[in-house]
């Protein structure tokens, strides 16, 4: 891969487009569902794709491959130079020349990947049989699933900069319908790790089985003001769901209440919110964002403050500011 890459950038080079960069993303997949004893929708997939993206005649082209042969170096060079004549942005992205030093992050287990096809598909049918035993409200399991995943980044470009990252981990959901008279209600619980032995068969149904009875005398009430206490996961739903608001992009497009508003107090005292990309053993952790620039542990929100919005280095520019390595691609 780093031959087929250099030979890309020296095409590049040759072609007028420079500087150049390339960015390529594998995934290897495993995946299982199970209804009732049998398993379902098994798929066993490899993914890698890969972006040549460079300045020709002072404008920014991209170009993207799932095909690694010679005919593509020549296809994603023509179709950079193509893209970079019709880029009519008047703010153009550059390609970065890296940091000085990088975190380091290994978050990548060997052995997950070495687990059985056969280990993993017994893990769920496991979990099912333990589900059906635990009371006799638990009526059946819906479609539970196990996956395993790795992924890998690199990142190359004509600056010298050189980056790669690999991650993996594994995933097992289970979920329960009970019933009790004409009541009715569902329940989930779903374990993720880089070591198959935390997926535990017995804690997938205890707490799945938990959830479905809790939820039987679940009632709605009226509408009105009320204390309330959120749930962890409950609250990460609900602040998925807003997000965006934090996108500096978002703000420069005016599609966030935030925009303008770094400094001010937004929330209680009591609300902080940690962007850490650096999480040890996080399952999103990364030394560096999609654009190469160096990931950090940061404050969003500080005792109500809003510090700071999430910036590429296309918004950075524009607010004459450093990225913040929040870095995307689509």
């Amino acid at each position: 891969m780093e031959e087929y890459i250099r030979q890309i950038l020296k095409a590049a080079a040759d072609n007028g487009i420079e500087p150049a960069e390339v960015y390529m993303s594998g995934r290897d997949s495993f995946r299982a569902m199970c209804q009732k004893g049998v398993i379902s929708n098994y798929t066993v997939s490899a993914t890698h794709g890969l972006c040549l993206r460079g300045i020709y005649q002072g404008r920014m082209g991209y170009a993207s491959t799932e095909a690694f042969d010679d005919e593509s170096v020549s296809w994603l060079i023509e179709r950079v130079k193509e893209s970079a004549l019709i880029n009519e942005e008047a703010e153009q992205a550059g390609i970065y020349r890296g940091d000085e030093v990088y975190p380091e992050i290994d978050n990548y287990a060997p052995a997950l990947d070495q687990v059985s096809a056969e280990d993993r598909l017994a893990l769920i049918r496991e979990a099912e049989r333990e589900l059906l035993k635990k009371d006799e409200k638990i009526v059946a399991a819906g479609y539970d699933m196990i996956s395993v995943s790795s992924t890998e980044t690199r990142i190359e470009n004509s600056c010298g900069l050189n980056l790669y990252h690999r991650d993996n981990a594994a995933f097992a959901f289970l979920s329960a319908l009970a019933k009790d008279g004409d009541k009715a209600a569902k329940g989930s619980k779903f374990i993720v790790s880089r070591d198959f032995n935390d997926l535990k068969a017995d804690v997938l149904a205890d707490e799945a089985a938990a959830e479905a009875l809790f939820m039987l005398g679940a009632q709605p009430v009226p509408s009105g003001m009320y204390r309330c206490i959120f749930r962890n996961d409950a609250m990460a739903d609900l602040l998925g769901v807003f997000s965006a608001i934090f996108s500096a992009e978002n703000a420069q497009k005016n599609l966030s209440l935030l925009a303008g508003k770094e400094g001010e107090k937004i929330a209680s005292d009591f609300v902080t919110l940690m962007d850490d990309p650096l999480l040890k053993g996080g399952y999103d952790s990364c030394p560096f964002d999609d654009e190469g620039v160096k990931c950090s542990t940061k404050k969003i929100i500080d005792a109500g403050v809003l510090t700071t919005l999430l910036h590429n280095l296309k918004t950075a520019a524009a607010a004459g500011c450093r990225s913040t390595g929040n870095g995307r691609k689509a």
